[in-house]
């Protein structure tokens, strides 16, 4: 339970770092800039495993595909996130985030029986979003389409998360952060080549502050895979939901974010919609 706290905390203060370094770069170059350190940080935790790279390579030869989709997975819900919030504040962020806990539960249920429990959790999960995005604020032409970046994020977040919890029964934790930071750092590096060779500095010019950009998403993939390890998706899942309302908190305390009635009400809405379907499914 304490790597998931840890993992939730640090995934609450790595949003609002999101939140406050967005209108200040590029995300595609904020993003490849913080995997510089990221990856630098999961190499140096690579060598804590015995025989480190006779071990990633056994990993990805056993399991390659299921490694490459997680990364493509959660560089979609990283993605997805980052468009979202470009448009949103973190109290709309925070609301969507509970969405990975909801896609979780289904996958876990596996299948579903259409029971009263089933049946109320659905509609009350539903009405929140419908309260939520209709006393929105933001109900210009696309503003529905931003929320679909948060929908598109979680379903990125959930299906890389099942994978790891898959892949953790195997292999050691820290492969799924190598593997991932490694991965967009590789990926992203000649799309800075050819459109940003002048940002390719960036990770020196602001090295102190992608360094705890990067330690933060470090700490909390590090500790949430190990979390995952010893427990499963949604109860992982269910534990993050203080990550939406740390989330909002920090939101208010360092970006001077505020409340709304509409952000409570909904919040109440979600947590008691997923009472009522954890019920059904336990």
């Amino acid at each position: 339970m304490l790597y998931l706290l840890l993992s939730m905390l640090l995934f609450a203060l790595n949003n609002v770092f999101w939140k406050w370094k967005l209108g200040s770069a590029h995300p595609g170059v904020l993003v490849w800039s913080r995997s510089v350190y990221s990856s630098l940080f999961a190499l140096a935790g690579l060598w804590w495993v015995p025989q480190p790279w006779s071990t990633l390579q056994q990993a990805l030869s056993s399991d390659g595909p299921s490694y490459l989709l997680s990364s493509f997975l959660g560089a979609l819900g990283l993605f997805s996130m980052i468009k979202g919030l470009q448009k949103n504040t973190l109290n709309t962020f925070a609301v969507f985030q509970v969405l990975i806990t909801v896609f979780s539960g289904i996958l876990m249920a596996q299948y579903f029986s259409l029971t009263s429990q089933s049946i109320v959790g659905t509609l009350l999960i539903l009405g929140a979003y419908a309260y939520y995005i209709y006393h929105s604020e933001s109900r210009e032409p696309g503003g529905v389409q931003q929320w679909w970046w948060f929908v598109l994020m979680a379903t990125g977040f959930t299906g890389a998360g099942f994978i790891n919890w898959m892949l953790v029964k195997s292999h050691p934790p820290i492969l799924i952060v190598v593997v991932q930071e490694v991965g967009i750092f590789a990926f992203l590096l000649p799309w800075m080549v050819v459109k940003h060779r002048g940002e390719l500095r960036e990770p020196v010019r602001s090295a102190p502050t992608l360094a705890v950009f990067a330690a933060l998403i470090f700490g909390a993939t590090f500790f949430g895979a190990h979390g995952l390890k010893i427990t499963d998706p949604l109860l992982a899942s269910a534990v993050g939901l203080a990550v939406p309302i740390l989330t909002a908190t920090f939101g208010v305390l360092f970006l001077g974010e505020s409340f709304q009635s509409k952000w409570w009400i909904s919040f109440g809405l979600l947590a008691a919609g997923l009472l009522v379907l954890s019920s059904n499914i336990g």
